[in-house]
């Protein structure tokens, strides 16, 4: 930042003072035309007084037409105009004496003979001086600015780059990283986030490598524990050892259970990065979902669709993972209704379940999407309800991959919980009739 800030300064520097010395020199340029006209007046004032100085009597009027193009000259009396000491003794020497005037500059010139005064007005320059003026002024600011983007320009190409690669870094591609030059303004902000970016990227590989490993390690101790649970059922036991055998079945049943939803999550970071994602219909996911809970009897679940809805840019089976995971809460916190509900809002697809279940804690609904969270649940009757706390941790990531966004609410008409994931469309160009 400080390179940064003192390129600044320095460029804002250069610029005022380069561009004011390069106007001051045009003007300078431009405006000796003025001067010219005064020393071509001054001779023409002097030759004037050699040939008028032999004429005894002193015209009232111009002796030369008046003319906006032309010089204006009078002969007056030497007692006709009062001047300061300093111009008079001047005067008298026989020098010009110029004096400035709302008509323009009028040379005064001494007759030595008839002691008469010519009068030499040169007319003030027209309106093209203010003009030249006016456009010297917005060519110097023009080229301050000029020099600005010269110096901004290749700034405006690395923060595009910064921001390009901070986008696809936080879309999942950990592999970007920005090229460095020494001379960049940018060079210690580029550095501080390629180091980052890269200790992200090691983090994130082995926390990956670490869940996936553990996960696969665990497998074989309890596959022995397993096998020696299977051979303990299969002898002669009374019935406090047959109890204890149960609890540690129990047991294990509960590990291996974890364990998978382990590596379903590990393998699910690693995956969607790989995966594109096409135009799925979400009507039948939806439909396929409801049917894979099998709720019992007392449990209604309702579907409504409302519109035409078009389909959705996702990955079929991940879809169908993300949906799963809602069902099955839905289901599992409800005490008698589930409704699932379809429509097009602000040009997403909006997919709603809401349930009559005790719904979701204000302050609980950003931490409920961490992995191995759950919610306190305090009017859940049966305190053994419940997962891992991965399902929604599954459907965020899920959701984010897919340009997808997740939010948890309350339901207003069943008073439990709402949870609604907006869908990108299929768009319009590639949607067959």
């Amino acid at each position: 930042m400080r390179r940064l800030s003192l390129s600044l300064l320095l460029v804002v520097i250069v610029a005022i003072i380069g561009a004011g010395w390069a106007m001051d020199r045009l003007f300078a340029r431009l405006d000796h035309g003025d001067h010219d006209d005064l020393q071509i007046a001054e001779q023409l004032g002097y030759r004037m007084v050699a040939w008028l100085d032999g004429i005894d009597t002193l015209p009232a009027e111009p002796v030369l037409p008046v003319s906006d193009e032309a010089y204006d000259v009078y002969l007056i009396a030497r007692d006709g105009i009062a001047l300061p000491e300093p111009l008079g003794a001047q005067l008298a020497e026989g020098r010009v004496v110029m004096l400035e005037s709302p008509r323009g500059v009028a040379l005064h010139f001494l007759l030595p003979q008839s002691q008469g005064i010519l009068v030499l007005t040169v007319p003030q320059p027209s309106s093209g001086g203010t003009a030249m003026r006016l456009l010297l002024t917005i060519i110097f600011y023009s080229c301050i600015v000029l020099l600005m983007l010269v110096w901004l320009y290749p700034l405006i190409r690395r923060l595009q780059k910064l921001a390009t690669a901070a986008r696809l870094f936080g879309q999942g591609d950990l592999s970007q990283r920005i090229e460095t030059r020494p001379a960049s303004q940018l060079h210690d902000i580029e550095s501080e986030f390629n180091a980052m970016a890269q200790r992200i990227q090691v983090l994130m590989d082995d926390n990956r490598m670490l869940s996936s490993a553990v996960s696969h390690d665990l497998r074989t101790p309890l596959a022995r524990l397993r096998f020696g649970v299977d051979a303990l059922d299969e002898t002669s036991l009374d019935a406090r050892q047959g109890d204890y055998v149960a609890r540690i079945s129990k047991d294990l049943d509960s590990m291996e259970q974890l364990v998978n939803v382990l590596l379903e999550f590990a393998r699910l970071e690693q995956r969607l990065d790989e995966l594109p994602r096409r135009a799925v219909s979400l009507l039948p996911i939806v439909q396929q979902a409801i049917d894979s809970q099998s709720p019992d009897a007392s449990m209604r679940v309702e579907t409504k669709v409302i519109g035409d809805i078009p389909k959705v840019m996702a990955d079929e089976r991940y879809t169908v993972m993300l949906i799963n995971n809602l069902m099955q809460n839905a289901v599992k916190y409800a005490h008698s209704r589930v409704r699932v509900s379809i429509s097009l809002q602000e040009g997403r697809v909006k997919l709603q379940i809401e349930d009559d279940g005790p719904g979701f804690a204000e302050l609980e609904v950003e931490r409920l999407f961490k992995p191995f969270q759950k919610g306190s649940l305090p009017n859940v009757a049966d305190p053994a309800i419940g997962g891992y706390g991965l399902g929604l941790a599954i459907v965020e990531r899920i959701a984010r991959w897919l340009g997808a966004s997740v939010s948890l609410d309350g339901s207003t008409d069943l008073k439990g919980a709402s949870v609604a994931v907006a869908f990108s469309p299929q768009p319009p160009s590639h949607r067959t009739p």
